[in-house]
C-alpha cells in the first residue's frame, strides 16, 4: 500500500507540472497577443491624433474663411435693415415691420438663412451680429428667434435698458406660451431697472404699462393695474395713453369691476375708436363675460 501511494503521489506531481506548463503556455500566448493588439491600438490612436490635428488645421482655415464670409454677410444685412428703417425700439415696431416691401423681407431672409447655416456661432462674440439678426427675423415675423438672439447679446451686455425692452417685445410677440411671457416679464423688469432717472417719462410709462400688460396676461390682475397706473401717471403722449386705458379697461373687466370698465370704455369710444374696436376683440381673450357690456 505504501508503494501505491507513493506511486500515486509522483503521478499527480506530473500531471500537476503538465497543468502548470499548459497554464503557462497559453498565458504566454495570450500576452503576446494581447500585446500585439495593443501596439495596433496605439498605432491606430497616433493615427487619429495626426488625422484630428490635420483637421483642426483646415477647421481653423475654414473657421476664419466663414468669420471673414460672414462679416461681408452681415454688413449686407445692416444695410438693408438701415434701409428699411427697422428700430426695435419704435413705438410701433410691428407696423413698422408690416411696412416692409416683400422683396426686402426676402433678401434679409435671404441673408439669414446663410448666416444660420455656417457651422460656427457667435455666443456672443460679435454683439453687432446677433443685434443684425434679431432685427432681421423680427421684420419675417419670427419673434421666438429675435428673443434668442437677444438672450445672447444680454449676456454679455446686461446694463442696457434698451436691450432688456427689445427682448421683453420679442418675448411677448412670439406667444410660445406661459415660458416666453415669464421672460417678457423679466425683461421689462430689468430695463425698469437700468432706466436712467432723467429717461423720457413716455418711456418709463411704455414700460409699465407693458409689463402691466404681461402680468394682465398672467392673471395677475392686481399687479398689472398697479404697473398700468403707473404708466398712465407718467404718459403724456397718446399712444402711451389710450394703450394703458385699453390694458386698465381689461384688467378692470377681468375683476367684475364694471362702473371703472364702462367710463374707460366710453372714453376710448369717444377719443380713439381704433383703440375701443381693439377692445371689443380682446375681451374675448380677458373677460368674455363683458362683451355684453361693450355695446351697452
Amino acid at each position: 500500500m505504501e508503494i501505491l501511494k507513493e506511486y500515486m503521489s509522483v503521478i499527480n506531481g506530473v500531471l500537476s507540472l503538465t497543468v502548470l506548463g499548459f497554464i503557462l503556455k497559453i498565458t504566454s500566448v495570450l500576452k503576446a497577443s494581447f500585446k500585439e493588439k495593443e501596439d495596433i491600438l496605439n498605432k491606430r490612436i497616433d493615427l487619429m491624433s495626426d488625422d484630428l490635428k490635420k483637421t483642426e488645421k483646415w477647421a481653423n482655415r475654414d473657421k476664419d474663411k466663414l468669420i471673414e464670409e460672414r462679416e461681408e454677410y452681415r454688413k449686407k444685412l445692416e444695410l438693408i435693415l438701415s434701409d428699411a428703417k427697422i428700430d426695435l425700439q419704435s413705438y410701433n415696431i410691428l407696423d413698422v415691420v408690416k411696412s416692409v416691401n416683400s422683396d426686402i423681407k426676402d433678401s434679409i431672409k435671404e441673408l439669414t438663412d446663410k448666416i444660420e447655416n455656417m457651422k460656427y456661432e457667435t455666443n456672443g462674440n460679435n454683439i453687432e451680429l446677433n443685434l443684425s439678426m434679431a432685427k432681421a427675423f423680427a421684420t419675417n415675423g419670427d419673434w421666438n428667434k429675435t428673443a434668442q438672439q437677444f438672450e445672447i447679446v444680454t449676456r454679455t451686455k446686461d446694463d442696457s435698458w434698451e436691450l432688456y425692452f427689445s427682448q421683453g417685445v420679442a418675448f411677448a410677440n412670439s406667444r410660445m406660451g406661459k415660458t416666453s411671457d415669464l421672460k417678457s416679464l423679466q425683461s421689462y423688469s430689468s430695463a425698469i431697472a437700468y432706466l436712467p432717472e432723467d429717461a423720457n417719462p413716455n418711456t418709463k410709462a411704455r414700460l409699465y404699462i407693458y409689463r402691466g400688460a404681461l402680468l394682465k396676461r398672467l392673471k395677475r390682475s392686481r399687479e398689472a393695474e398697479n404697473d398700468i397706473k403707473i404708466g398712465i401717471e407718467n404718459a403724456t403722449e397718446a399712444y402711451e395713453k389710450n394703450d394703458g386705458l385699453y390694458n386698465l379697461a381689461c384688467v378692470y373687466a377681468m375683476q367684475n369691476r364694471i362702473e371703472e370698465f364702462n367710463e374707460i370704455k366710453e372714453n376710448l369710444k369717444s377719443n380713439n375708436i381704433s383703440m375701443f374696436n381693439y377692445l371689443k376683440r380682446r375681451l374675448i381673450v380677458y373677460a368674455p363675460d363683458y362683451i355684453k357690456h361693450i355695446e351697452s
